[in-house]
């Protein structure tokens, strides 16, 4: 009985404690936030890297987020997963309907993947055809 209790106060603590993060995350905003502050929110990363795509910018990668950062110190971009309502591609065109969307294959990809680009909003969802999920949302500095 103990261990029963013990595995359902873990399993209550770590949902806890994820949607407490995806609040954390909130609070990034790409093109305002330094990177010390979202550190502050976010604790050290696991890893960080040079970006391979832009020379000067480093990613800061923690398990379930990513954020690129520039030569300022500027937080550009945060890659995060969805969290559950997330989840279908229904749930961001349902909300964004009255917003100018683009939805593109991404070609280089050797899995099925689609982009839904939300330019004034900047956001980004990528979508996973083949398990009919969205598997990552990208915040950037909206235009």
């Amino acid at each position: 009985m103990k261990s029963v209790s013990f595995l359902i106060f873990t399993i209550l603590l770590s949902t806890f404690t994820s949607c407490t993060r995806q609040y954390k995350v909130a609070k990034i905003i790409a093109g305002k936030t330094y990177i010390d502050e979202a550190v502050d929110i976010l604790d050290e990363p696991q890893m960080v890297e040079q970006s391979p795509v832009k020379a000067g910018n480093n990613l800061y990668v923690w398990e379930d987020i990513t954020l690129q950062v520039n030569s300022q110190d500027v937080v550009t971009a945060i890659h995060k997963q969805p969290i559950e309502h997330e989840l279908t591609l229904q749930f961001w065109k349902h909300h964004y309907k009255e917003i100018q969307t683009t939805f593109t294959k991404i070609q280089s990809s050797p899995s099925i993947l689609w982009q839904l680009n939300i330019p004034s909003k900047g956001i980004n969802v990528i979508y996973d055809e083949r398990v009919d999920k969205v598997t990552k949302v990208i915040f950037y500095e909206a235009n």
